[in-house]
């Protein structure tokens, strides 16, 4: 029997945060487009990223009032899934005896074995230092071991008033140029409102605050963090991309790669070929009019079903079976001869494709029609 791919009437589940964008694939191919090619803005004051040299972090650190508590610590491991022992022994080799293993610090001889099919955040505790006059030689000294074992990246926890702690991030290679904000690396990731390390902390990635469909007033809608939504190409960020319709959202990727320069331009274009040739089976399929950030529970069932249709065109699996209940419901007459042209596609591809409808016309164009009733 030939693989089968039913799309049916019923409404398929799908979680609070499932958007056009991500039921179709297209949000993870955005995803990686804008890490690869964005450009970073500071979330604060909107200039550009650009490097930050050791100097000026340790600087930065030195103007912390006098007596501040501080602890300075080197990203090993950012949300990744293992039991990382080896980042561990390296840890001790390098002569430290502390670690922090998602968010408690302990000795390192004695963290107890990880989960490795678990996302764990380790970081190698450098020093713990309280800041006084004559301390210039050891921040310094501290601040180059951590960017060393960190790649780049320094965290710090600082005391504040009272039993208060405030964490930031420090790097070579992504801070503002006016304000000296720090920001970790850009990462796919950073674009995910279904990941804690992209999510808008405030409506964890929903883009609405309660019941009644409030906008967060933190990401307005954008459902994620300020770094992200901060993220831009050609001064457009990710989720003004998602809220075009997606005739406009196709029209302006069809651009892109005209618009950048040449290295960006290289890295892009596998991912614009594969969001432009996902965004086709939509327009086939007659929905070109909804936005990639239309929430999937609020769509019609005849929209939910011609999303399946047009993820299963893209994968145009060899010699399968589709079976349709009532793909054209809904549709403009205009809309269901473009949706009839795919299926003779796929039929001349060498797929056979089976319809359940009441419309006689497109009963009509079938090869074989059964009657019932």
């Amino acid at each position: 029997l030939a693989p089968t791919l039913a799309i049916d009437q019923k409404p398929g589940s799908t979680g609070a945060r499932s958007t056009v964008a991500t039921v179709t694939e297209i949000y993870d191919y955005l995803r990686l487009l804008y890490a690869r090619v964005g450009t970073p803005h500071c979330a604060q004051c909107g200039s550009a990223i650009a490097s930050q040299s050791d100097e000026a972090i340790r600087q930065s650190l030195l103007t912390l009032p006098q007596s501040t508590k501080l602890v300075l610590l080197a990203p090993m491991v950012r949300g990744r899934r293992g039991a990382h022992r080896d980042v561990l022994e390296s840890i001790q080799k390098a002569g430290l005896i502390r670690v922090r293993v998602d968010g408690e610090i302990q000795l390192v001889e004695e963290v107890p074995p990880l989960a490795p099919r678990k996302n764990h955040t380790i970081e190698a505790v450098v020093d713990r230092i309280v800041i006084r006059d004559g301390i210039e030689a050891r921040i310094a000294e501290s601040v180059d071991l951590a960017l060393r074992l960190g790649s780049g990246l320094l965290a710090t926890i600082v005391s504040t008033d009272g039993d208060q702690w405030r964490e930031s991030i420090y790097s070579t290679a992504m801070a503002c140029v006016d304000c000296g904000a720090s920001f970790e690396e850009i990462e796919p990731r950073t674009f995910s409102f279904n990941s804690p390390y992209g999510a808008c902390p405030s409506c964890d990635g929903l883009g609405v605050v309660d019941e009644d469909g409030r906008v967060c007033p933190q990401c307005e809608g954008g459902r994620l963090r300020p770094e992200a939504l901060a993220v831009r190409i050609n001064d457009l960020p990710i989720h003004h991309l998602a809220a075009m319709p997606l005739r406009q959202a196709a029209d302006w990727i069809s651009k892109l790669q005209a618009s950048l320069p040449k290295m960006q331009s290289t890295v892009a274009r596998p991912i614009q070929r594969e969001v432009l040739r996902r965004l086709k089976f939509l327009s086939q399929v007659g929905v070109d009019y909804l936005t990639l950030d239309r929430a999937a529970d609020s769509l019609s069932g005849g929209e939910a079903r011609r999303l399946a249709l047009a993820r299963e065109l893209v994968r145009r699996p060899q010699g399968s079976l589709f079976l349709l209940d009532d793909a054209t419901v809904g549709l403009h007459r205009v809309d269901v001869a473009v949706l009839l042209q795919v299926f003779h596609e796929l039929v001349d591809a060498g797929a056979t494709v089976w319809i359940a409808t009441h419309d006689l016309e497109l009963a009509g164009c079938c090869d074989h029609v059964l009657a019932l009733g």
